[in-house]
């Protein structure tokens, strides 16, 4: 090859090294092209996700007193306000001249109606369910149909309402004149046993119903300065570490955009149970070997067991106690299948024993839930509380527990039972 050729050769060989290397226009560009189009799909999902799980501007908190001196929480009589949360649909809450949401006044039972009165927290107050779809709404007529008598319920359940509320709502729930008490009780009523006031963002007040006191100490300013109180307060590096990615994680953590892949994530049973059981810090009443702090809730709510207890038999009133399952009870006993550490049906074991000892009568569910298919369909994937399929699925239970003989004057009646037979 002649000198002639070896140059041109080389002149039309590429330089890789030039190929390589790219403007410095383009090194500003494509990152910004890249944070410019993850900017845009994390603000058209969390734009989507607010429009397809909204929530409304207006509050149950527009009806509610939750500092009540007297029941902890309490709704003002003859208000009506609406709320939607993102899971369900925009809901009315109706409280009558009593402050309950209940469509029966504060009068006595109508002559010749068997009145039940209801205790218990949001779920027998049917919490983002409306009214007429709630177990306590459907239940009456249920039992009117199977028992051939006229029977009302009076529903004196309240959001937020626990163990200790619920005992000094006694002398209102006589004052109503039932044939039967039933008490609603779950994994929620034995945390918070002793809880009179809740939290709530914007509204948090001491237990003995007073605002917080604000704290009184300086607050250190300056970036040293807040660095070093921050250590003191945390007491380590990995402490203060974690403390900081909470302050990050937290606020990304109430997007809709992390909600919408809670809601579909835990529509899957197996997934919901497995995040359950690895971070929900309220998992221990799953446990075989009951925990202290669980055993310490459960004595207190024996006291105010036997509080109602007594005073109800002093009125000759029956109590009855009935347990409802929270979501992950009842999608471990539909699979049948949970850890060796575990025991789905423990607590209630526990509530049922400690009811029959006060001479109450106790109603399971629970066992009921084998027979049913897709339970995470009757409770809201994030929020948890009872779907109005979910009230319903309690209705009927109920009813078919109320009416086998338990109590007298609700057995079937015979028209009704030779019916049924014949279907």
């Amino acid at each position: 090859m002649s000198t002639a050729e070896q140059n041109s050769s080389q002149q039309t060989t590429p330089n890789p090294s030039a190929e390589r290397r790219l403007p410095l226009r383009d090194w500003v560009l494509l990152p910004f092209l890249s944070v410019l189009t993850i900017a845009l799909l994390a603000g058209s999902t969390e734009w989507f996700a607010r429009h397809h799980f909204s929530e409304s501007k207006t509050s149950t908190l527009t009806c509610l007193n939750v500092s009540d001196p007297q029941f902890g929480v309490s709704a003002h009589p003859n208000t009506v306000c609406s709320q939607k949360m993102r899971e369900s649909e925009l809901v009315e809450f109706r409280f009558n001249n009593c402050g309950l949401r209940t469509n029966h006044p504060c009068t006595p039972a109508p002559e010749g109606t068997y009145r039940i009165a209801l205790l218990g927290s949001s779920l027998a107050e049917g919490m983002w369910v409306p009214q007429p779809e709630t177990f306590a709404a459907l239940l009456p007529d249920k039992l009117s149909t199977m028992t051939g008598r006229k029977v009302d319920l009076y529903n004196l359940a309240m959001q937020w309402e626990t163990p200790r509320n619920a005992a000094s709502r006694i002398d209102q729930t006589i004052a109503a004149k039932p044939d039967l008490v039933i008490w609603q009780l779950g994994p929620f009523d034995v945390d918070n046993a002793t809880l009179k006031l809740p939290y709530i963002p914007g509204k948090q007040v001491a237990d003995d119903g007073t605002a917080p006191q604000a704290p009184t100490e300086a607050t250190p300013t300056g970036f040293v300065q807040r660095i070093r109180a921050a250590a003191q307060r945390h007491g380590s590096l990995d402490g203060l570490l974690s403390a900081a990615w909470s302050r990050i994680s937290e606020p990304l953590n109430e997007t809709a955009t992390v909600f919408l892949v809670k809601h579909y994530l835990y529509k899957s049973q197996s997934q919901f149970l497995r995040q359950y059981l690895a971070n929900s810090p309220s998992s221990g009443f799953l446990h075989k070997q009951t925990p202290p702090e669980i055993q310490t809730q459960l004595g207190h709510l024996n006291g105010y067991l036997d509080e109602v207890a007594t005073r109800l038999k002093a009125a000759n009133i029956p109590l009855m106690i009935v347990f409802l399952p929270n979501r992950p009870q009842a999608d471990m006993v539909a699979s049948g299948s949970w850890p060796a550490t575990d025991d789905p049906y423990h607590l209630e074991d526990e509530v049922r024993q400690m009811a029959l000892a006060h001479g109450a009568k106790f109603v399971e569910v629970l066992h009921d839930f084998q027979g049913i298919s897709n339970p995470d369909r009757l409770y809201f994937p994030v929020d948890g509380h009872l779907t109005p399929a979910g009230q319903g699925v309690i209705a009927d239970l109920l009813a078919k527990k109320l009416t086998n003989g338990v109590i007298p004057e609700l057995r079937v009646a015979p028209s009704a039972s030779g019916a049924q037979g014949d279907k």
